[in-house]
């Protein structure tokens, strides 16, 4: 090779290897850079990719370009060990790197990414269950600094295990402010360059989902919406829609809190048709090497959620009374993900009261599924809405949802399903075999309840209030069909527990 193709090699082709030899947890993310100079397209003309080995086990994973000549492989080791990998590349530089890492055994506060679970439920990975206790704040993190910030402390103080978020910024009432940076490059015309990102948006998203991971927070990320029509993210062709996905997960699949939610309010979004949705879940199946889990979340129309892709139920819907029916229906995870929030706005969806968005969480657990749909919709003067930008928590509902997390904490999850027949099948009754019963009186009040237990069982009782969240022993054990007495109040929740078994 001559000189001057040395030094023309050097300047634009120069690559350099950035490995840490720091040992990876289990479930946490390993990272490899290459610093490469080229005057391709480093979004659409490179490709790179990785395949990890442990024993027997190979995984693939592709690679992205994060900016500054700096191309970037992820991985989520899955075991524990030594584990080793080589890239391949159409770039030479980038072609052909092998290493090695130790991924060691995961701390006690990682259990991993979250999963389906005994058909109806969900756990993480290690097999620990999982209560989603959700909100939602669509764009909090495309705020200013000072606002991101409160929003992290805000949660961090919350009792909330998942927040629904968008990649895309959204335009909606409420939420008119331009983000300072967009996810695509410009043109020298001032129209979008899909074919190239912009690292700096998505560095910013990578930074905020690693702080929720911290707080032990799950991030159901929202891949497409209707409310970017004001920049026309919602009407990309299908080919930057594949190269989108290919991105975001090549970047963000390694990270064990995230969920995919291929769409809010799919339906809205006309520029795209079923098939169009198909292929999208089909890609994302095909290229998540972890198998995260996978949703849509619908408008008026409900999407076929029979389809072997779609992993849990995310619904929008206010007829939790039949959430029984859509479980036995789908045999998959119920998850209601917006019944309404807690708010004073002028429109139905924005202004419940906290006891009744209380109510519709346990609504969902009486039925073996899962409301997970907080969200607060006050109306404030600098137009900095909980549900869109983040901020202050404001409402009741909160503290009462912190109340279900620590109640429910004793309560066999993974098992509860609705009791096989009857009147607390409708009603809201689930139970876990004959050891576990829960019963919930929703907004009536009544003098006493009837319920049919085992006949070999004798139960202990509490009866629960979920809105003054008090917990009152019952005076009697029980067993068989029986009668208990109640407070004369709405929201009680009761559960008998066997203690002869």
């Amino acid at each position: 090779m001559s000189l001057v193709r040395i030094l023309m090699f050097l300047i634009f082709v120069r690559a350099s290897l950035q490995a840490s030899a720091k040992d990876v947890e289990q479930w946490s993310v390993f990272e490899v850079s290459f610093n490469v100079e080229s005057r391709i397209n480093p979004f659409t003309e490179v490709q790179l990719s990785s395949i990890f080995v442990h024993d027997s086990l190979k995984i693939k994973v592709n690679g992205f370009y994060d900016g500054d000549n700096i191309f970037r492989i992820r991985f989520m080791p899955p075991q524990a060990g030594e584990w080793s990998y080589v890239t391949k590349s159409n770039v030479a530089s980038l072609d052909d790197r092998k290493g090695k890492f130790k991924c060691v055994e995961p701390s006690s506060i990682n259990h991993g990414y979250v999963c389906v679970r005994d058909t109806f439920h969900f756990a993480y990975k290690d097999g620990t269950p999982y209560l989603p206790l959700g909100t939602t704040a669509y764009a909090w993190h495309l705020q200013e600094d000072s606002l991101c910030k409160q929003t992290l402390q805000s949660l961090k103080e919350s009792p909330f295990n998942k927040i629904r978020m968008c990649v895309f910024p959204k335009k909606y009432r409420w939420i008119m402010n331009d983000p300072a940076i967009f996810p695509f490059e410009k043109k020298s015309n001032g129209e979008w360059d899909f074919e190239r990102f912009n690292p700096t948006y998505f560095q910013e998203l990578d930074k905020n989902i690693d702080a929720l991971a911290e707080m032990g927070i799950e991030v159901d990320l929202i891949l497409f919406h209707p409310y970017d029509y004001s920049w026309g993210f919602d009407e990309m062709d299908s080919i930057t829609d594949i190269r989108y996905l290919d991105y975001i997960i090549a970047r963000l699949a390694s990270f064990r809190n995230v969920w995919w939610s291929m769409g809010n309010e799919y339906d809205l979004i006309k520029s795209k048709n079923d098939d169009r949705w198909d292929s999208y879940f089909k890609f994302i199946k095909a290229n998540d090497p972890y198998g995260h889990l996978l949703s849509v979340h619908n408008g008026p129309r409900w999407y076929n959620h029979s389809k072997p892709w779609i992993t849990h139920l995310s619904l929008q819907t206010k007829e939790l009374e039949s959430l029984v029916e859509v479980r036995d229906k789908y045999q998959k995870p119920v998850l209601v993900d917006e019944c309404g929030y807690e708010g004073n706005l002028p429109w139905e969806w924005g202004n419940l009261t906290a006891k009744e968005l209380v109510h519709r969480f346990w609504v969902g657990i009486s039925r073996g599924c899962y409301v997970a749909a907080h969200g607060e919709t006050f109306l404030d003067d600098n137009d900095v809405l909980w549900w869109s930008k983040g901020g202050v928590l404001k409402g009741e509902s909160v503290e009462r949802i912190r109340f279900i997390k620590k109640i429910s904490e004793s309560f066999p999850l993974a098992k509860l399903n609705p009791v096989s027949k009857g009147y607390w099948r409708k009603r809201g009754g689930c139970c876990a075999g004959d050891d576990f019963y829960l019963y919930y009186t929703g907004n009536t009040q009544s003098k006493y309840i009837e319920v049919e237990l085992s006949d070999n069982c004798l139960y202990d009782v509490e009866i629960i209030d979920a809105w003054d969240m008090v917990v009152r022993k019952y005076d009697e054990k029980i067993s068989g069909k029986c009668r208990i007495n109640l407070p004369e109040k709405p929201y009680q929740v009761i559960i008998c527990r066997n203690i002869k078994k």
